[in-house]
């Protein structure tokens, strides 16, 4: 369990800035704009008549209230919730740069929360590690926030196993469907089987990749002095020569990520990719951006 955790969740706020503006809908436009998204209609007020709209759509009574002509507008109802399935086990809780892969989650995480609580939307917000931690069901409002946030600054709620299967089944116990999930993690660990866990998950949402990565998970230096690595998720330690092993590394590593990613794409799952030594508000924008060009 960690003792402190060092994040600072109001400052990252205006760093989302463009994707608050966008709103939600525009965040996750792509499978949740044509699948979830439009229960229904909701009255959003009255326009004046232009000249290329259909005369059928013209309100007479409110026209003569008001001596112009006027037309109904209409938005699309928005009754989606967006949950955050975050990783919080020991893999994430390491660092070769000033932010633990977990710390530099959580701001993101929250940043991310926060343009969906201004555009309206229900978030929610599911911890795990070899158990959940913590589950605080999708709602609104500012409230929903400051407890949201609440749980990610907790450094209680941090560190353990990696039990993918047990946070999927709970997710599903829960009768989530048509909702957005997104996956923080840096998919170091996945059990066997993690495909169909996910494909279960991902049969009635939309779940979306969001891979965080330390500079080390992917790339080993060449550092010519022998170090000891450690097993997050056992006692298991080794001594090893960096000098002699890190280009097997480097292609191991780089082998098993692009293999998950493949596995994602198989299932319609978009991957967002960042890593801990680059700031991510314009990695984010970008990806989000691109969601809205499909």
């Amino acid at each position: 369990m960690l003792k402190e955790l060092n994040v600072n969740l109001t400052p990252v706020l205006t760093k989302i800035d463009l994707v608050a503006k966008m709103g939600a809908s525009g965040m996750f436009t792509g499978e949740y704009s044509s699948r979830f998204k439009g229960q229904g209609l909701d009255f959003d007020g009255f326009r004046e008549y232009l000249p290329e709209d259909d005369a059928q759509n013209i309100d007479w009574k409110a026209s003569l209230r008001s001596n112009s002509l006027l037309i109904k507008v209409f938005r699309e109802e928005r009754n989606v919730n967006v949950i955050y399935l975050f990783d919080v086990s020991a893999s994430m809780c390491f660092a070769s740069v000033d932010k633990l892969k977990c710390e530099y989650a959580a701001e993101l995480v929250s940043s991310l929360a926060y343009a969906n609580i201004e555009a309206g939307d229900a978030v929610g917000l599911l911890m795990f590690s070899d158990k959940v931690s913590v589950y605080l069901p999708a709602n609104q409002g500012s409230e929903q926030y400051f407890k949201f946030t609440k749980m990610l600054e907790n450094p209680k709620n941090y560190d353990g196993m990696f039990n993918f299967e047990e946070a999927v089944d709970f997710l599903l116990g829960h009768y989530i469907n048509n909702s957005i999930i997104l996956f923080v993690s840096d998919y170091i660990g996945l059990p066997q089987g993690w495909e169909k866990k996910l494909s279960a998950l991902a049969h009635k949402n939309e779940v979306i990749s969001i891979m965080i990565r330390d500079p080390h998970d992917d790339k080993m230096p060449a550092e010519p002095m022998k170090v000891v690595v450690g097993d997050p998720y056992s006692p298991k330690q080794l001594l090893i020569d960096p000098i002699t092993i890190y280009e097997s590394y480097n292609l191991e590593a780089k082998k098993e990520k692009a293999n998950i990613k493949a596995e994602l794409k198989k299932r319609g799952i978009d991957v967002f990719e960042t890593s801990t030594d680059k700031p991510y508000a314009t990695a984010v924008r970008n990806f989000f951006y691109k969601r809205t060009r499909k």
